[in-house]
């Protein structure tokens, strides 16, 4: 209910107030007119009760809506801390499970490239001219091999049963690969690999010396 909608109330009959016609100066009011007057008050009191109670509740109303807008920003801020710390670390491990994929490939890919070339030695074709080249060149095959196991091996300690936690150390060079190895066996490797370079240098000056004596 508005204020322009209410209707005026009578007003308090109080002392030295003006009185209604009918009611002589200086009279105290009669039991009728104090009546009336305790129902004016009473009607005011609800009145004012009834605002107070709604004014209640929209106190209410406003606090909960205070208390989510808080618990709002507090929520996204710290939600969106946790899934950008979240992010960046999966993105950090993603990038090193990548890299470790990539290494254990191209140890597989070593160690299978390896195998082919160990089951590739066919003592059967040797002939006796060829003997000791193919035999050179399998003692060459063997010890690549080797060191391609032992390199593996290093990397991955769970091949020889070892504890599977690697060491954070890169991957092993050349020097550490043939760490242990022999210098005859590192001689020989040595004789296959140059050996085709010298067979075909002697090639080479046998057909040259051919073509100078024949003019």
């Amino acid at each position: 209910m508005t204020e322009s909608s209410r209707q005026p109330e009578p007003q308090l009959a109080r002392s030295g107030a003006a009185v209604p016609s009918g009611r002589a100066a200086g009279r105290p009011p009669s039991r009728k007119q104090v009546e009336r007057d305790l129902a004016v008050l009473e009607r005011r009191l609800e009145a004012l009760s009834r605002r107070q109670e709604a004014l209640q509740r929209r106190q209410v109303e406003l606090e909960e809506t205070r208390r989510r807008q808080v618990e709002l920003e507090k929520g996204r801020r710290e939600v969106a801390e946790k899934l950008a710390r979240a992010a960046a670390e999966l993105s950090a491990a993603e990038a090193e499970a990548r890299r470790e994929a990539d290494r254990l490939a191209r140890t597989v890919a070593g160690l299978r490239e390896a195998l082919e070339k160990v089951r590739a030695i066919d003592e059967s074709r040797w002939t006796k001219e060829t003997y000791q080249r193919e035999l050179s060149h399998a003692l060459t095959t063997i010890e690549f091999a080797r060191m391609e196991w032992n390199a593996a091996a290093r990397e991955y300690p769970q091949l020889e049963g070892k504890s599977a936690e690697r060491a954070d150390s890169a991957r092993p060079g050349i020097m550490e690969r043939v760490e242990g190895v022999s210098f005859w066996t590192l001689a020989r490797i040595g004789l296959g690999l140059t050996f085709p370079l010298w067979a075909l240098g002697a090639i080479g000056l046998a057909i040259a010396a051919a073509v100078f004596l024949s003019r």
